[in-house]
């Protein structure tokens, strides 16, 4: 078949889609005339790209590229992509080039070697959407020097025990009225949401932000054909934009409310601590910062609650996810929850609950964890980057405002990076290997490496950490009756952390 009629025929038929979608006859026509103007668009561009020598990938089809092959769960299936195209792929999302990365040579080029030419996003809203420039710099000075340092972090560690304990007692109180189902996925979730709020406004709240975080998630981990068909915007065929609207005036009414509770909180009690928000209006009030060389480094109320919502998203779902999966593969591995019993029993004893002081010397904990986020990364594919000029790598041309993804999980899951039982949960791997979870060890990249990986990295992991350790030390934990390992359902939920489908439910036991 004549491929110019192929192409008319393809474009016909997105306008049949349309008019099934919209019955206007403007809104055909005004269609009709932007794809006739992408047709000549594609074209050019076309004539333009022949020069450039760009990696291997999969054909597209015109205007949506390979926007159709991605799914629901686009790791899994741009993994199986790299396996027959190789560790550097492009392919095409609409007009956007997308170069995938699947190995620790690759990602070592894109994260430190070429950084700063990949340092920006793609503009979306949110810290870490936010392109590379003044502001990005500023908002990332706050976080990483105000918020999340070592000190800051350290100065969090009562709030971590207590609400630990607090769940703790709660569950064995629950279990000495016999065999008690609990639902680890919502426990263990609130426990992580309680800790963040306490640390942000200095108060529990009595309104999950859970499910208002959900669906920021789904809506994050989609990919919005509107940011790669531009045309089709107004359309709204995914209902993103509806959606954003929506879940964006429930953020901001939770923040606000959560904001003016804070400042109440602070009326009725004295604080022997500043909470996050406490920094960020001291930061706000800060008039005349000598620091401040223009507009882009003075923070606004609308700043503040990006931020805040950014470092909730960071600090909770990833945490949640973790620590969900973590449990999980405890559970299908029990001889390596008893390892790790073993070696809290040796480390802490059974007289006490864990401490924070405590988790420097649990080494197979470091394992489990390591071994978890290695199979179940918190981030699947890294945030997107964006070429910020033109590169070459390994002899491929990346073109000015590509896009670039580092699949986390496809090189977890590759035996050529680790070994044959890649796919299988083995924290004894790590015996005597120097890796880390910081972004210096390519092969481990759960919160990405160079200017763009997550400043929440240290915080979040000090949380799992303790919270893991705290209730296998404190638990036995078994399946429901009649449940066996081969039951547990292992599904991703299609969201950007990709948890588990089902909520994780299990028995304790207390053994303190």
């Amino acid at each position: 078949m004549n491929s110019s009629f192929f192409v008319v025929f393809y474009y016909l038929f997105l306008i049949g889609v349309a008019c099934w979608f919209h019955s206007s006859v403007v809104t055909i026509s005004c269609l009709a005339l932007s794809i006739i103007t992408e047709i000549s668009r594609n074209t050019k561009r076309s004539q333009n790209s022949t020069s450039y020598r760009l990696p291997p990938g999969p054909n597209g089809l015109p205007t949506l590229g390979n926007l159709h092959m991605l799914g629901s769960l686009p790791h899994q299936n741009l993994h199986k992509l790299s396996l027959k195209y190789g560790p550097i792929m492009s392919i095409k999302l609409g007009r956007v080039p997308l170069i995938v990365f699947s190995s620790p040579e690759m990602a070592e080029l894109v994260l430190k070697t070429h950084d700063i030419s990949f340092a920006s996003r793609p503009k979306r809203q949110g810290m870490g959407f936010t392109p590379y420039g003044a502001y990005w710099r500023y908002v990332r000075k706050i976080c990483s020097v105000h918020q999340l340092n070592n000190t800051k972090i350290v100065s969090f560690h009562s709030i971590r025990e207590k609400e630990s304990s607090i769940l703790v007692e709660s569950i064995r109180l629950l279990s000495m009225s016999g065999e008690v189902e609990v639902d680890l996925t919502e426990k263990l979730g609130r426990l992580v949401e309680d800790i963040s709020h306490i640390m942000f406004f200095g108060y529990k709240d009595g309104e999950s932000f859970i499910p208002i975080l959900h669906e920021v998630m789904r809506i994050l981990g989609s990919f919005d054909v509107a940011d790669f068909i531009p045309y089709v915007r107004s359309f709204d065929l995914q209902g993103l934009d509806h959606r954003t609207k929506e879940v964006s005036k429930r953020i901001d009414k939770f923040i606000t409310r959560s904001i003016d509770q804070h400042v109440e909180e602070n009326v009725k009690q004295q604080k022997h601590h500043k909470d996050i928000i406490d920094i960020l209006f001291s930061l706000m009030s800060e008039d005349n910062d000598p620091t401040a060389q223009h507009e882009d480094e003075k923070l606004s109320n609308s700043d503040i609650k990006a931020i805040v919502l950014d470092l909730l998203i960071g600090g909770i779902d990833t945490s949640v996810s973790t620590i969900g999966w973590a449990f999980t593969e405890l559970l299908r591995n029990p001889l390596v929850m008893k390892r790790l019993q073993k070696e809290l029993e040796t480390v802490v004893g059974l007289d006490r609950l864990v401490q924070e002081a405590d988790l420097v010397k649990l080494e197979y904990l470091d394992m489990v964890i390591q071994e978890t986020m290695r199979l179940h990364p918190p981030a699947p594919l890294l945030v997107p980057h964006e070429a910020m000029e033109d590169v070459k790598l390994n002899d491929y041309d990346i073109p000015k405002g590509s896009w670039l993804m580092v699949n986390v999980l496809g090189m977890a899951r590759n035996q050529k990076v680790w070994s044959p039982n890649a796919e299988e949960f083995y924290p004894e791997r790590f015996v005597g290997v120097d890796t880390d979870l910081k972004g210096n060890d390519f092969k481990l990249l759960p919160f990405g490496s160079g200017r763009r990986k997550c400043p929440g990295m240290q915080m979040g992991i000090t949380a799992v950490r303790m919270i893991v350790a705290q209730f296998v030390h404190c638990f036995d934990w078994k399946l429901p009756v009649g449940m066996s390992i081969g039951d547990l359902d292992m599904k991703e939920n299609p969201v950007l952390t990709i948890p588990r489908v089902e909520h994780l439910i299990a028995v304790p036991k207390y053994r303190l």
